[in-house]
């Protein structure tokens, strides 16, 4: 499988190849192991014709990875986390500090021998280190235990030449294998994805006359053209020159009508013939077939395009790199369209060898393999007259090409299931490889009976997926066909030339198809050895040259979609700014309610904020402090807010003024009102540690002035806020009185009735909007009593002066005032007599006051009818 001819020298033994077995019985990892040592060699230089999974680009991109490249990535991984955690101070618990971190690190990122990276790991485990870290280290631990055991397998049970590297015994997770060159050859389509892609991608587009310029190429046309080949090649013929653009073909019904072809003379006369060139419902339905493959899906170009696969496959045929050509036909989801492109790739290949140029012969200084993964999905086993045409075409196109391969410097391996494979294959393949099979996969072949009976006795005697069970995962047992007739005494040989074990990238890597998806290649633009690229630009020049006014739909639907995009990532912003924001505020709120308060300066709590977010990975290490403080400002002044006016369950501002009348920084304190409500608020929030500032504040004057009003009905302060007592006698006296007295009022229904406007009759007859705005307009709040005790001059709720009153005097004071005295024993209720009347009519006191008809005593002085001097 390695030998090889120099330049173009007559290949006479054609060594086409396949390897057959059931699903995941191992022929793809055989044939890996053959191409992996053949181009490691120098000998191969390997075209996947075909790869139209993700599932295929992982067979293949297992070349770029040695040995457990994968684990140990894993690895670094968890330790490039660990060493930014030991930045924010953890670990501190431990005797392992980042220094030791960060040694083991240099080790794995360098490729050191996986056991001398396990040693170094143990030696870490046992110093002691943090809980945390000790777990994280036991994880690289397990990794990088896989993949010592990997290694020893391969170098104990794997089958191997000695003469040959091995580059999976001497690559130990070094980086990228460099010793592998891998280009991905993918056509322009209108469903590339839109993300960033690695540069190994090399996009391209056929030219619409290419099948008009070179002889080898005509298959292609029959998948396009079906059943009809004949008469629309014909078509293709007149219209299509080694001019013609696309734009051409699309508008091929201008080339209609009629043609008049000058046919020569006779008798002296010429003449001319008038011959009907193409009927227009031929161009219509040629038109038709072109627009229902390429309209709006890209393919297909102008010669003059720059991005053509033709240049590009004789460049990688006669250079020494890459050493693995990939057709990737993954991004088109029409199956005719991707066996077109596929025919088109063989066809070219074909035409390209057969036309080099002496000097370019001598070039070919290594054997082509053309590999086929799961080769029968696109060279199907015959399905009779039934079979589609883009299935039928392919299947010619491999049949020529492998009866010609000896003079094409070219082999095919083919991987395919036992059952599925077309005859072509099996008939025109002289090397056969066959991997662990059902019993029942035997019948598929073209074995004589007595062949296959042996090879289902062999089956019975050792399970080809299990031989002796010591290495399982070395990959399966496979049985080497070549120039055999029998199975040979399984016991006593067989295992020797049926049985051999190998080495496989599959096995080394792990599937590396899990790094990536179709929308996601940023595993692979990790590494400094590819960079990125973007398919829409090629789409866009391929459309700008070839589609014009024609590439509006196209256009049309690539701005819907990049709208569509735009839409989507700003939702995705918006669901993570929300995301974020809710984050920063519910982290705020619980550190305000731990702390009990709201700060003066936000700026320490924010900074603890943001770090807990980098911490729970809700935002990068980059973000910015001051977007944190965007989030937060609504919310921040609310709490500012909350916790200035959250009062206590328990505060009652009237229970305060009971206490500040017996506080002497109060009573004696100050002598201004501003004063006592300074001393109000003070005394709240001593009282009531929670009680926000401005709560204090608001219901700090109320008190104060409650408090005033029963100082002054008690003659401690004067109308002034000036103290009328000593300390020695409020302590002695005064302070005792106030400590057992209930101060029951009727404020609240005072104020009830204030806030409903309600007032009674009698009220609104009295009110007169030309009179003093102290008086009150509703004279419900006032009460009766007779002074049994003398009361120094005081000032009512609405600042008027009252007294100063001698017993016996009847007064009606404002109820609040009448309460504080009945309370405290200095009047009691004064009960008129029935009987008595007003003097039937509105009077003015000389004080001023405007009475009632049905008062005879003042409500102000509490002087008399008769003894007022009234003025009516």
């Amino acid at each position: 499988m390695t030998d090889y001819n120099e330049g173009q020298k007559e290949n006479s033994g054609s060594h086409n190849t396949y390897f057959a077995g059931k699903t995941g019985t191992g022929k793809g990892q055989l044939s890996g192991w053959a191409k992996e040592h053949g181009i490691a060699s120098g000998n191969l230089k390997v075209f996947e014709a075909h790869a139209s999974q993700p599932a295929h680009l992982e067979e293949l991109f297992q070349f770029l990875f040695p040995n457990g490249f994968l684990l140990n990535y894993d690895s670094l991984q968890i330790l490039d986390s660990v060493l930014e955690q030991f930045d924010r101070g953890a670990y501190s618990d431990g005797n392992v500090d980042k220094t030791d971190v960060n040694e083991l690190y240099q080790m794995l990122d360098e490729g050191h021998h996986p056991e001398k990276r396990v040693e170094k790991i143990e030696e870490l485990l046992d110093s002691n280190p943090a809980r945390s870290l000790k777990l994280h280290l036991q994880e690289v631990k397990e990794k990088e235990v896989e993949i010592r055991k990997r290694i020893k397998q391969l170098r104990e049970g794997g089958y191997k030449y000695n003469d040959l590297p091995d580059t999976f015994q001497k690559s130990y997770a070094d980086g990228v294998n460099r010793g592998f060159d891998v280009e991905v050859l993918v056509p322009i389509s209108d469903s590339m994805p839109t993300c960033d892609v690695p540069d190994f991608f090399t996009p391209f587009a056929i030219p619409i006359n290419d099948y008009a310029r070179h002889e080898q190429l005509e298959e292609g046309l029959k998948i396009i053209f079906g059943n009809q080949y004949e008469d629309y090649s014909k078509i293709y013929d007149k219209v299509v020159d080694d001019s013609s653009s696309f734009e051409d073909v699309k508008n091929v019904e201008s080339l209609g009508g009629k043609e008049y072809i000058q046919q020569g003379s006779f008798a002296g006369e010429t003449f001319q013939v008038t011959e009907t060139n193409i009927e227009d419902q031929q161009l219509e339905a040629f038109q038709r077939r072109f627009d229902k493959l390429f309209s709006t899906r890209g393919i297909v170009c102008s010669p003059d395009f720059e991005h053509r696969l033709r240049p590009k496959l004789k460049d990688v045929m006669l250079d020494n790199e890459p050493d693995i050509v990939i057709l990737y036909t993954g991004f088109l989801s029409n199956d005719p369209l991707r066996k077109f492109v596929i025919t088109y790739f063989l066809e070219t290949y074909e035409d390209i060898i057969q036309n080099l140029k002496p000097s370019e012969v001598t070039k070919l200084d290594k054997k082509f393999v053309v590999s086929g993964i799961e080769a029968q999905e696109w060279v199907k086993e015959s399905n009779g007259a039934g079979q589609n045409v883009h299935d039928r075409v392919p299947r010619i196109q491999v049949d020529r090409m492998m009866d010609n391969c000896r003079h094409f410097n070219t082999e095919f391996w083919f991987d395919v299931k036992p059952d599925k494979i077309h005859d072509i294959i099996l008939s025109k393949a002289s090397d056969r490889f066959a991997t662990s099979m059902n019993e029942g996969d035997v019948d598929e072949f073209s074995w004589n009976s007595t062949f296959k009976t042996e090879y289902k006795k062999a089956i019975d005697h050792i399970p080809y997926n299990s031989l002796d069970d010591s290495y399982p995962e070395l990959g399966y047992g496979f049985v080497y066909l070549e120039g055999t007739s029998s199975v040979p005494d399984w016991k006593r040989n067989g295992r020797k030339q049926y049985g051999h074990r190998m080495p496989t990238p599959r096995m080394c890597v792990q599937d590396p198809v899990d790094r990536f998806s179709m929308d996601n290649f940023s595993f692979f633009l990790q590494f400094d050895r590819w960079d990125p690229i973007s398919f829409q630009d090629y789409q866009r020049q391929l459309f700008k040259e070839d589609w014009e006014s024609n590439a509006e739909p196209y256009l049309e639907e690539e701005e819907k979609r990049e709208k569509r995009k735009q839409q989507e990532e700003e939702e995705r912003e918006e669901e993570m700014k929300n995301l974020r924001k809710n984050a920063a505020i519910s982290k705020l709120e619980t550190k305000v309610e731990k702390n009990g308060e709201v700060p003066d300066q936000w700026k320490s709590m924010l900074e603890e904020v943001r770090d807990e977010m980098i911490e729970d990975d809700i935002i990068e290490e980059d973000f910015s402090y001051r977007t944190i403080l965007d989030y937060t400002k609504e919310r921040r002044e609310e709490l500012k807010e909350e916790f200035e006016t959250r009062r206590p369950d328990d505060f009652d501002y009237q229970e305060v003024a009971r206490d500040l009348v017996q506080d002497k920084e109060f009573v004696f304190g100050g002598s201004s009102k501003d004063d006592k409500q300074v001393r109000a608020k003070e005394f709240i929030l001593e009282e009531f540690p929670e009680c926000g500032e401005r709560a204090a504040e608001e219901d700090g004057e109320k008190a104060a002035d409650k408090a005033v009003r029963m100082l002054q009905t008690e003659g401690i302060l004067n109308n002034s806020y000036q103290t009328q007592i000593d300390r020695d006698r409020f302590e002695r006296e005064i302070s005792e009185a106030f400590e057992f007295a209930e101060f029951e009022t009727v404020e609240d229904e005072v104020d009830a009735e204030e806030d409903q406007g309600s007032s009674s009759e009698s009220n609104t007859q009295e009110e007169d909007v030309d009179e003093e705005p102290e008086e009150p307009a509703d004279d419900s709040g006032y009460r009766t009593v007779k002074i049994t005790a003398s009361v120094p001059e005081f000032k009512g709720p609405y600042l008027e002066d009252y007294g100063p009153f001698e017993e016996g005097d009847v007064a009606e004071l404002p109820s609040e005032n009448a309460e504080i005295l009945l309370n405290r024993g200095k009047a009691v209720k004064h009960e008129e007599s029935e009987e008595s009347e007003g003097p039937g009519e509105e009077w003015r006191c000389n004080c001023g006051a405007i009475n009632g008809p049905e008062r005879s005593v003042c409500r102000n002085c509490t002087k008399e009818y008769g003894e007022a001097d009234p003025v009516n």
